[in-house]
């Protein structure tokens, strides 16, 4: 509609009549195409890398999707699983997040390649797994 002169001509027409648009401001109501392109795997990543600086996990996760990028998705996944676990109202909830955000991160680790990062998310989801086990276990009455 906005780039359309012909569509948006009658709406134009009744707002020039009501005194609230000139005829000589068309061009500068009219809008542009930009030229657009979609976006690449290399621009996802690099958005994706952005929304993990910022804490934004789900975005990220997304964003590292989008880029094909399996192994930091996941761990975007277990990053956020783990903040949504700590907002949780009940235990149980949260035992089950936490539970989850271990996998994703065990998961995303098995996809990295060896090497110190591979390690760090290993261990990450050890103690994210030992909170789980803590969160879930009832306490004896």
């Amino acid at each position: 509609y906005d780039s359309s002169t012909e569509r948006r001509a009658p709406l134009f027409g009744y707002l020039s009549r009501a005194g609230v648009a000139e005829s000589g401001l068309e061009s500068l109501l009219s809008v542009t195409k930009t030229k657009s392109r979609k976006s690449s795997a290399q621009d996802w990543l690099r958005q994706a890398a952005n929304l993990e600086r910022n804490k934004l996990w789900a975005h990220a996760e997304k964003a590292y999707l989008k880029g094909a990028d399996r192994a930091n998705a996941l761990v975007m996944g277990g990053k956020r699983l783990y903040f949504e676990a700590k907002e949780a109202k009940d235990a149980a909830a949260t035992g089950r997040l936490l539970h989850l955000a271990a996998v994703a991160l065990l998961q995303g680790a098995a996809a990295q390649p060896e090497g110190a990062a591979a390690d760090r998310l290993r261990s990450s989801a050890a103690q994210v797994w030992c909170e789980a086990a803590v969160t879930t276990v009832p306490t004896p009455r």
